[in-house]
């Protein structure tokens, strides 16, 4: 297995956009409006990996196997010592192999190296994000709470938090 992460910055062209498109297909054919407001943030997201990269871009990776970019992962850290996990996917054809898991370790080791004490993520609670769910609790997240939030459709999540501060004695989970 040639697992790599490499910089969102610093590639001619982004593939954020593709990769959350393929990654959310299933989801865009029974909730198609829902998922073009999400695709809008999406664009807006990846203009701004391209105009602050050495910002906006250094909080996110790309996953590759064998060089081909199969996933990618973001974090926000604007509230340290609190790191939130941000848009995260793996392509359709890559996804129920372990590399979620290991994309979001690898996550959770660079927060760790930066000092970061606390990470939270959000999820929706819906058939969909299931395995996303289940991805969290896998990597050591313990569920904070369920809320109904949204700004034009009221949706249910489920927010996990998770200390890094005894991060990384644990062997890592993946099946790859």
């Amino acid at each position: 297995m040639a697992l790599s992460f490499t910089p969102l910055s610093g590639r001619e062209t982004t593939d954020i956009v593709s990769l959350l498109t393929d990654a959310y297909l299933p989801y865009r054919e029974a909730h198609p409006l829902v998922y073009e407001t999400w695709r809008l943030h999406w664009l807006e997201y990846q203009q701004m990996v391209d105009a602050y990269p050495e910002s906006v871009g250094e909080c996110g990776f790309y996953t590759c196997f064998n060089k081909e970019i199969i996933g990618f992962a973001s974090w926000d850290p604007r509230r340290f010592p609190c790191a939130e996990i941000g848009h995260t996917c793996i392509r359709r054809q890559w996804q129920g192999r372990g590399y979620g898991i290991l994309q979001l370790h690898e996550v959770l080791r660079r927060l760790q190296q930066q000092h970061f004490q606390r990470v939270t993520a959000a999820t929706m609670e819906e058939l969909f994000f299931l395995p996303a769910e289940r991805m969290f609790l896998s990597c050591g997240f313990a569920e904070k709470r369920r809320f109904v939030g949204g700004e034009k459709r009221k949706a249910r999540f489920i927010e996990y938090e998770m200390s890094l501060q005894n991060y990384g004695s644990q062997p890592l989970e993946g099946n790859t």
